[in-house]
């Protein structure tokens, strides 16, 4: 069993050293104070959680005591790693030692050193900010699975010790049982993020694909239109003279050599058909014209009947007639479709700020676009088209602004299908008496229908293959604001590069919405000036030397993933360092938002039954919720 009592100290000690420096750098002043709270919550309750044992040796039970010795071994481990890490700018220790092969007396030299240590510069916070965040995540799920023991091993105690039930003695073990289900719930909820955190870590690069063989290349046939490959015969198929190769579906046998084999599970499927595009807005009419036409029923004819047969109309057109005739709303009801709201701002429809989407249920939006869409019974409702073009020129432009920025924010095809235009009483009355257009008094509703995933548009460059947004490169200008914003350090500056299709055609305004399709693929190459010619100084010979070439361009890493990096491979250090006592994490089944059985497994409590309190809900649906804070 570990000794909880000196490792207790030790990150107590380790705490007031590193509470000293909380001030020494500007940029730690706010990572190092929770680092250092974090270290005392630990060490304060490894040693309540001692005297909590020594006290009474049957509160927990086998297994969570082993637990405890294992958490606290990690805990002591991570303090001897916080000491290694600030002492590896010095030359006191080697940076390649593992936790456990530190003496007692060594780490008692570094934590009396550790006072005198000027390593809180710039330039060392920089190397030490990620390794620390990560022993800081490490000791918050420590503390959370040891402040957990600590309270269900106070309630069983408190059980222990009053066998008979004295007045206030239950609230006393409510109030412990409900603090105890507001730990478990941040418990579950740091794992979780914990969890999906450190796995997105651990993730390593997927081997290549083995090269292919000479085996694996089968002969190519055609049919004159499109090229179809031959399927793979099946193993252990007789090769051999007078043994003709397996057929594929579409496959012309020869005439007299043997008969074509009915398709097996060797077959080629049919090439999928083309996505349509999308239109950029649609109408109720272009609805009406996609839905599927009824035909009419076929009645068998008769001899005696043919001229009333060929007259007669069918029962379910004259009821769709009378439907479309009657019927108040355009039975448009949205069903499996994705339809988002936004409010447009025309006061400031030149930045993203401009637009806010309407946060609210999904079917209370379909709800809400089906009554704006149906109309009275004899009065036809106005479409998009004719609503569009029934605005002034103004407001006209200030919408299409406004449905440019939304497209510009989301990542799929957005297609405008209705948009509620409303005026003020001030701009009403304005309207009305001097004509006078109030843009920022109008309230703009656009609804958009979300369609599939839109594949980005890849560009070449000669260092690195890019990935630009398809709706932010609706526009050539927005293309080239686009690439002007990327910080390539190539040297990109307009009129100094060009942009190619793969079929060498050179992308300019004219013809970029011709080619403006998802997935598009453009080269990008850079002009090369020419060699500057100086005309010779009468009286003085020209000059021999050339300048010297310009430096090879610098590829661009974006910030984010140049910090991701460096925290996988920080991580992958600090496992490393840590040793054995890294690898204990909790049990999968005892992670459980509310207490469950857990009083049951971890102590020998006289009443395991776990109550719900007054007040659980609420906290857990919190820290349930908020899992993302940690």
């Amino acid at each position: 069993m570990a000794d909880f009592n000196a490792v207790a100290q030790l990150g107590s000690k380790l705490a007031s050293n590193l509470g000293i420096h909380s001030e020494g750098c500007h940029q730690s002043r706010r990572r190092l104070p929770q680092l250092v709270s974090v270290l005392n919550s630990t060490s304060s309750t490894i040693g309540k959680l001692d005297g909590l044992i020594q006290q009474n040796e049957n509160v927990f039970t086998k297994q969570c005591i082993e637990d405890i010795d294992a958490i606290t071994a990690k805990c002591k481990a991570i303090y001897v790693g916080i000491l290694i890490l600030v002492s590896k700018k010095t030359q006191s220790v080697s940076g390649d030692k593992d936790t456990v092969e530190l003496s007692t007396e060594q780490i008692d030299n570094l934590m009396s050193s550790l006072a005198n240590m000027s390593i809180w510069r710039t330039e060392a916070w920089q190397w030490l900010r990620p390794r620390l965040e990560i022993c800081e995540q490490e000791l918050t799920q420590l503390k959370f699975e040891l402040v957990l023991r600590f309270l269900l091993g106070s309630i069983a105690q408190h059980q222990m010790q009053t066998m008979v039930r004295e007045p206030g003695a239950w609230e006393n073990e409510n109030s412990l049982r409900c603090f105890a289900e507001n730990v478990s719930g941040r418990r579950v909820a740091n794992y979780r993020h914990y969890t999906r955190q450190r796995n997105a870590w651990k993730e390593e690069a997927k081997p290549l694909s083995p090269k292919s063989s000479f085996d694996d290349i089968y002969p190519v046939y055609t049919d004159g239109i499109s090229p179809t490959p031959r399927p793979r015969p099946p193993p252990g198929y007789p090769y051999g003279p007078g043994v003709p190769p397996p057929l594929g579906p579409y496959d012309a046998p020869t005439p007299g050599a043997y008969n074509a084999p009915t398709p097996g599970p060797y077959t080629v499927p049919p090439p999928l058909p083309p996505v349509p595009r999308y239109p950029y807005f649609e109408s109720n009419d272009e609805k009406l014209k996609d839905e599927p036409k009824t035909e009419p029923v076929k009645v068998p004819e008769k001899s005696s009947s043919d001229a009333v047969e060929k007259n007669q109309v069918p029962a379910r057109t004259t009821k769709s007639w009378f439907q479309r005739l009657f019927s108040r709303g355009t039975q448009e009801d949205w069903g499996d479709q994705k339809i988002v709201a936004f409010i447009a701002d025309l006061s400031s429809v030149s930045g993203t700020t401009g637009q806010t989407q309407i946060q609210a249920e999904d079917h209370e939006i379909k709800a809400t676009l089906s009554k704006l869409t149906s109309g009275h019974r004899w009065r036809r409702t106005p479409n998009l088209v004719d609503q569009h073009a029934s605005l002034e020129q103004n407001v006209r432009k200030d919408i299409e602004d406004a449905i440019m920025c939304v497209r510009k924010m989301s990542s799929r095809d957005l297609t405008l299908v209705w948009m509620d235009i409303k005026k003020s009483q001030a701009q009403l009355a304005a309207t009305k008496a001097t004509k006078f257009h109030y843009s920022p008094d109008l309230t703009v509703t656009l609804f958009f229908k979300e369609g599939d995933e839109l594949e980005p548009i890849y560009i070449d460059t000669p260092d690195k293959k890019l990935e630009l947004p398809y709706n932010s490169c609706l526009t050539h200008e927005l293309l080239k604001k686009m690439l002007l914003e990327l910080d390539w350090r190539l040297g990109c500056a307009p009129q100094r590069y060009d942009l190619f299709t793969e079929s060498g055609l050179l992308v300019v305004r004219e013809t970029w919405d011709a080619i403006r399709r998802p997935g598009l693929k453009l080269n990008l190459k850079l002009r090369v000036p020419g060699p500057v010619s100086i005309p010779p100084i009468p009286h003085m010979q020209p000059p021999r030397h050339l300048p010297p070439p310009p430096p090879p361009p610098i590829p661009y890493v974006s910030p984010y993933d140049k910090a991701r990096e460096e925290r996988k491979e920080a991580y992958h250090e600090m496992v490393q360092l840590f040793g054995p006592a890294y690898s204990w994490s909790p049990d999968e089944e005892t992670v459980k938002p509310r207490l469950h059985n857990l009083l049951r497994l971890w102590t020998n409590a006289i009443d395991p039954h776990t109550e719900d309190c007054s007040d659980v809900g609420s906290v857990d649906t919190y820290w349930y919720s908020s899992e993302s804070d940690y």
